[in-house]
């Protein structure tokens, strides 16, 4: 074997070793970050929920959990009505959401005005939730909506 080959077989056993380390970093990434308790993936499965419509009088709530990080819960919420004033309600009193044996008022929530709105709902959890559900009162045309993961 000439030098020039001995060169490429090194670059090349060099390029292999250093994608299998690369691999096992990210694999090992992707697995601690699901068992850690701060994705959503470890806790089921968090399609969005609906309930309601944009009929008159009614307004559609969609709600969408996206993550929990820091002991804090991330639910995506967008309302949309064609009639419905939504600024005379305020989340952060009327949702609620219910976990292990636990009722908790959000954190934050976004102030509803107009007709459309999207923002987050966060809410103060521990990391080892595992399903949950969300109740929101008050809006109408239902008195209390209910949304559960599981």
């Amino acid at each position: 074997m000439n030098k020039g080959n001995k060169k490429e077989t090194l670059y090349i056993l060099g390029g292999i070793v250093f994608i299998i380390i690369l691999g096992i970093f990210l694999i090992s990434s992707w697995k601690d970050n699901l068992l850690d308790g701060k994705s959503i993936a470890n806790i089921g499965s968090f399609l969005p929920k609906s309930s309601g419509t944009t009929n008159n009088d009614d307004v559609e709530i969609v709600l969408t959990p996206k993550q929990v990080n820091n002991g804090i819960l991330e639910v995506v919420v967008n309302t949309n009505t064609h009639s419905v004033d939504l600024s005379q309600f305020d989340l952060t009193q009327l949702a609620t959401l219910e976990y292990n044996g636990n009722e908790v008022k959000p954190n934050s929530a976004p102030k509803l005005s107009g007709h459309h709105v999207s923002g987050s709902l966060n809410f103060k959890v521990d990391n080892a939730i595992n399903k949950f559900t969300i109740k929101i009162q008050g809006i109408p045309m239902d008195k209390e909506r209910t949304f559960v993961w599981e």
